[in-house]
């Protein structure tokens, strides 16, 4: 709707629009949010009202809304103005509960609460109540698998591939990304790894041209970004730890939190491509059994995680001319540690 100017709110008459030319279609959109604790079983019904140079009125009204909450919890969390009439409660697994009744509705995904509306005492909340929300998020496990002499041949090609700098760890997330994930099989897991080993291949042979500069195609392409988008999908719904393997001479082990990888898989869609994100989400699937990788593990997801919101041409710079001292001596006790079993 065009209008040239809008007067400011009086006392009982709403929005005025002056000066409207004749012939302009006006459209208007009417969009009501509830958010009050009234007693249940009260009926809520408004109405908008629109006057034409007074002369003439239209009324539109809203469909009418029965309170169906109850004050559950009106002690428990004090100063918010509503309660609930049930409770849902997680499935077990990968089960669904499904609402049957129709005294419940679903409600659309949680948005941030603003400032002055209860957020301070939620932030409060939260942040008491962390380590325990840790402790409870539910875990799985992760499995990669090594005959000896892949293993030595894996420890001779990261032997090679320091470039002392930021760069040789790509390298290792593709050395020990896992070979199943949960106890149900992740299909597109092999689709990745031989993504990986062909974008990391080309750019290892790179690397070795004098005066290289690392491009944003060497380090993500939008298949290789599908595809990690697709293992971090099945990832977040894996459950349990894969089985053992019954040919491999070393097994690696892992864990990570599904609903951790299905946050971050979200915050990829909006995410450009060679920039550090999907890296960190990698680096959460590989083994931290032992000490030694927990201790590198750990250290790449800091350091990686550090990086996450720095734009493309940020993170080819920690790439190729950032040193990384105490990463790279958490790597070679982690090599020095699997040399002594082969």
């Amino acid at each position: 709707m065009l209008f040239r100017s809008v007067a400011p709110f009086a006392a009982g008459t709403g929005i005025v629009l002056n000066e409207v030319d004749p012939s302009v279609e006006a459209t208007i959109r009417w969009r009501s949010v509830i958010h009050n604790g009234l007693p249940t079983n009260t009926a809520i019904l408004y109405v908008a009202r629109i006057r034409y140079d007074d002369a003439r009125e239209d009324a539109i009204a809203s469909n009418e809304l029965n309170v169906r909450a109850a004050p559950l919890f009106a002690n428990a969390i004090p100063g918010l103005p509503f309660g609930l009439d049930g409770v849902v409660g997680p499935g077990l697994g990968s089960e669904q509960r499904a609402l049957f009744s129709d005294r419940f509705i679903e409600l659309p995904p949680a948005t941030p609460v603003a400032d002055g509306n209860g957020a301070p005492y939620l932030a409060q909340l939260a942040a008491g109540n962390a380590e325990i929300l840790e402790e409870n998020r539910e875990t799985a496990g992760t499995l990669a698998t090594f005959q000896d002499e892949r293993l030595a041949r894996t420890l001779r090609f990261l032997r090679e591939a320091r470039f002392g700098t930021l760069v040789t760890h790509l390298f290792v997330i593709r050395a020990f990304l896992p070979s199943a994930i949960g106890d149900a099989r992740s299909p597109s897991l092999d689709s990745l790894r031989e993504s990986l080993h062909e974008e990391l291949d080309r750019l290892f042979i790179k690397l070795r041209l004098p005066n290289y500069a690392i491009a944003p195609r060497d380090v993500e392409t939008p298949s290789l970004r599908a595809t990690v988008e697709q293992v971090l999908h099945e990832a977040s719904q894996a459950r349990g730890i894969p089985e053992e393997a019954s040919t491999a001479s070393t097994e690696l082990r892992g864990s990570f939190h599904p609903v951790e990888l299905r946050e971050m898989a979200e915050c990829l869609r909006p995410c450009e491509l060679a920039a550090a994100l999907p890296w960190s989400a990698l680096a959460r699937l590989l083994p931290d059994e032992t000490n030694v990788f927990n201790e590198y593990r750990t250290r790449l997801i800091e350091t990686l995680d550090a990086l996450a919101d720095s734009d493309s041409a940020d993170f080819l710079e920690a790439l190729q001319h950032r040193a990384q001292s105490s990463l790279d001596e958490a790597l070679e006790a982690l090599t020095s540690s699997l040399r002594a079993t082969v």
